[in-house]
């Protein structure tokens, strides 16, 4: 065999229509509830946040479709400020969406000015709740796309996620 990767690129490419077939399927054949109806192109993700602190201020959901725009508050995607009404579970429903990949945020913007507020002194660590697709924890600095996107099928999906302070 002269180019070994070669023939790796081309059984993995002749293999996608047999993995495409099967991508919706359970083990035991049956289909998969998350498996889109024939015929549906978008995708409805549902975002459910839970553990806000308090009902201040307002829960801010953000949708963001690359990683050169996560957490860019102005580029995303879909944004959403709304009252908080029940601080144990908040949801926002996100229609009309293009399959692909995606970077869910939610903000417990409790002052209301559409940004994160920080306290600086002595480490600097948020001063309102935050969540993000995945549920990562940041360490230092916030999460990463990579450590956020979800691929977004067609259909019903629904995200949870878990405010942290």
């Amino acid at each position: 065999m002269k180019n070994p990767i070669r023939f790796l690129v081309i059984a993995s490419v002749a293999s996608l229509p047999l993995l495409a077939s099967v991508a919706y399927r359970t083990p035991g054949g049956a289909q998969d509830a998350s498996a889109a109806p024939a015929g549906v192109t978008k995708a409805t993700v549902t975002v459910e946040a839970k553990g806000f602190r308090n009902k201040k201020g307002h829960a801010l959901f953000t949708v963001f479709k690359n990683k050169s725009t996560w957490l860019e508050m102005d580029q995303a995607l879909h944004k959403r400020a709304v009252p908080i009404s029940n601080k144990a579970l908040m949801t926002q429903t996100f229609e009309g969406l293009k399959p692909g990949k995606y970077g869910f945020s939610v903000l417990h913007d409790e002052d209301k000015d559409g940004d994160m507020t920080m306290q600086w002194f002595p480490i600097p660590w948020p001063k309102e709740g935050a969540a993000a697709s995945q549920n990562p924890r940041p360490k230092l600095g916030p999460p990463s796309w990579k450590q956020v996107v979800i691929p977004v099928k067609p259909g019903e999906s629904t995200v949870k996620i878990k405010l942290w302070y």
